[in-house]
C-alpha cells in the first residue's frame, strides 16, 4: 500500500468539496486508522476507536507511525479520541498512554425486555466464526436433553428484514453470542 499517495489523493478529490467545507467536525470510526485521511482538512475530528485498534495498519512501522499520530492528536484542541467500550479505551491508552473518553454505544431503539420463558429453547446467535456452528454442535451431542436452536432455525432471515423482533429473541432464557470483536452491535441492543 501506498498511504501517503491515498491520503493525498483523497484531499486532491474532496478539498473543494462543498460538503467538506460546510462540515463543522468528521467522525472517523472503522477503522479509526482512517482518521489520518481526514488531518489535511483542518477540521474538527471525533475519533472514536470502535474496534481493534491497529485494523489498517498491520505491519510495525504504519502501527508505530500510528501511535505516534494519536498522541499527536490528542494534544490538538479540535481533537476528541474515544471509544465505545472499556476494552478499547484501556487499549489505546496501553499503547499510547492516551485515555479516550468513553462514549459507550447505546441501543435506545430496543424496547425489548428479558421476560425469558422457561419452554423455549437456549439461542446460539450467529457467528462469523465457524466456532459458533461448532459450539451449536458440541452442545447438541453433550447435552442431548438441553433445548438449544440457533437462531436460523427458528426464525429465518434477520432483524432488518422481519425475520424476528427483538422481543422474540428476549424470550428465550438464554441467548449464546460468539462475537467476531469484543464491539458489536449485537451486544448492546
Amino acid at each position: 500500500p501506498r498511504p501517503h499517495a491515498l491520503r493525498r489523493a483523497v484531499f486532491d478529490r474532496l478539498r473543494n468539496s462543498p460538503m467538506i467545507a460546510d462540515a463543522d467536525a468528521i467522525v472517523c470510526m472503522h477503522p479509526a486508522a482512517l482518521c489520518e485521511v481526514w488531518l489535511p482538512f483542518n477540521k474538527s475530528l471525533l475519533l472514536i476507536v470502535t474496534a481493534n485498534l491497529e485494523l489498517a495498519r498491520e505491519n510495525p512501522t504504519r502501527w508505530s507511525d500510528w501511535l505516534r499520530t494519536i498522541v499527536a492528536m490528542s494534544k490538538a484542541p479540535r481533537v476528541v479520541i474515544a471509544s465505545n467500550n472499556r476494552y478499547d479505551q484501556a487499549y489505546v491508552r496501553h499503547f499510547t498512554g492516551v485515555r479516550p473518553v468513553y462514549l459507550p454505544t447505546l441501543a435506545h431503539y430496543v424496547n425489548a425486555r428479558y421476560s425469558p420463558q422457561p419452554e423455549k429453547p437456549f439461542l446460539f446467535a450467529r457467528s462469523h466464526h465457524p466456532i459458533g456452528a461448532e459450539l451449536l454442535r458440541d452442545v447438541r451431542r453433550e447435552s442431548p436433553g438441553l433445548a438449544v436452536s440457533s437462531i436460523e432455525e427458528l426464525y429465518p432471515g434477520n432483524a432488518a428484514s422481519g425475520g424476528y423482533e427483538l422481543s422474540q429473541l428476549a424470550s428465550h432464557p438464554a441467548i449464546v453470542l460468539v462475537p467476531y470483536t469484543k464491539s458489536t452491535m449485537t451486544f448492546f441492543e
